[in-house]
Formats: C-alpha cells, structure tokens, sequence
C-alpha cells in the first residue's frame, strides 16, 4: 500500500506542476481550450487526492506531494526554462527536504511519553 501512495504522491506533483506550466501559459497566451486542460487537471488533481487517502494519511500524503513538488519546481527551472540554479538553492532544497522527512518519521520520545501517560494519570486519581 505505501508504493500506491508513493505514486499517489509523485502523481499529485506532476499534475501540480502541470497545472502551473498551463497557468503561465494562459497569462502569455490565454485560449478557451487551455482553460478547460487546466480546469481537467484541477479535477484529476483533486480525485486523486482524495483517492490517495485510502492509502496513507493525509498529512503523509501532503507532506510527500510538497516535497516532490519543490524538487519538480528546481527540476523544471533548470532543464525547462534553462534558469541557472545555484548550488547554494539545490543545499537549501535539499535542507527542507530533510526536515519535512524528519518532520515524517514517528518520535519515539513522544511514543513513550503516550505510553507512560496513563501510569502518570493513575497516580493522580
């Protein structure tokens, strides 16, 4: 189940980024038939959101989406519109990458503390 909301999670970024590339392309060039590819990735986007929660949690979900999506953003300025990326961008990326991973993984200070919880509640009753 979590290679599905791994797919899940890299699906909602390249719509998202697609999203994007089609919004800067309608203030260039606005056509009718790009509004309605826009508002179809919209949809797809939000239906497999909402398809993506039978698989992980919600915040997993978002947190893995965002985060492949700041990559997709560096990927797509340096390769698509040929924008100088700077070693110094590419350490900070991947410096937030590492706390939102971080940010993923479950405390264990906090699971013992929950654990310990109802020992301390009934020395109090």
């Amino acid at each position: 189940m979590r290679w599905w909301a791994i797919a899940a999670m890299a699906g909602l970024a390249g719509l998202d980024l697609a999203s994007a590339l089609l919004a800067k392309e309608l203030s260039a060039r606005p056509r009718v038939w790009m509004y309605a590819l826009a508002i179809g990735v919209w949809v797809l986007l939000f239906l497999l959101y909402v398809w993506s929660m039978r698989f992980d949690d919600l915040w997993v979900v978002t947190f893995g989406w965002v985060t492949m999506l700041q990559v997709g953003v560096l990927l797509v300025d340096r390769f698509v519109f040929a924008a100088e990326v700077s070693p110094r961008k590419w350490f900070l990326a991947s410096a937030l990458i590492v706390v939102q991973i971080c940010l993923l993984l479950p405390d264990r200070a906090s699971t013992a503390a929950a654990a310990a919880a109802p020992a301390v509640d009934a020395v109090y009753r």
